[in-house]
């Protein structure tokens, strides 16, 4: 564990429990569990030339943002789990999650999913990258249903490592190369 990852996660902790619901409503996600987090994992792989993607997400919280959305129930990780949830999920994340390299704007493929305790992984890439140069992400995922949505997204490429933070007042993030 880098001593950067760990004074991110400090900052994310404090803020969370400094934040407040501003004049959204008490869900009952927010009082299952007060933090409303999202991490992200992204790492550039050189020999492929690809950007492989990784969301940590509740899925109490991702079932509440689709059901606001699409007012389909998912009911995840149960005997009852909707059919067509991957579908719901693609989706949703397609419209919360975007990335630029090169300036050119990229198609992100679902690779696939599962589910870690309360939390659903969800596994993204994006081929033909080539060379990355430049990178920029837009990262939304929630930040519709919960004032106080921290997103952490961590970047590798080869010995580079690069940790930001998403919330209300910080959806875009640039980084060049």
């Amino acid at each position: 564990m880098t001593l950067q990852f760990i004074f991110v996660t400090f900052l994310a902790f404090i803020g969370l429990f400094s934040t407040k619901l501003g004049n959204k409503p008490p869900t009952g996600t927010y009082l299952m569990h007060p933090m409303h987090l999202c991490v992200t994992e992204m790492n550039f792989n050189q020999a492929g030339k690809t950007l492989e993607i990784s969301h940590k997400i509740f899925y109490d919280d991702l079932e509440e943002a689709i059901f606001v959305t699409t007012k389909q129930k998912l009911a995840l990780h149960t005997p009852q789990e909707n059919p067509k949830s991957e579908e719901y999920i693609k989706n949703y994340l397609h419209t919360k999650f975007e990335i630029t390299c090169n300036q050119r704007k990229q198609t992100i493929n679902f690779v696939g999913s599962e589910y870690e305790n309360n939390a659903i992984w969800v596994h993204y890439e994006i081929v033909n990258v080539g060379n990355l140069q430049t990178l920029e992400i837009k990262n939304t995922i929630l930040l519709d249903l919960f004032d106080d949505q921290n997103n952490f997204l961590h970047f590798k490429k080869g010995e580079f490592r690069k940790s930001w933070r998403f919330n209300l007042d910080n959806v875009i993030q640039q980084w060049e190369f």
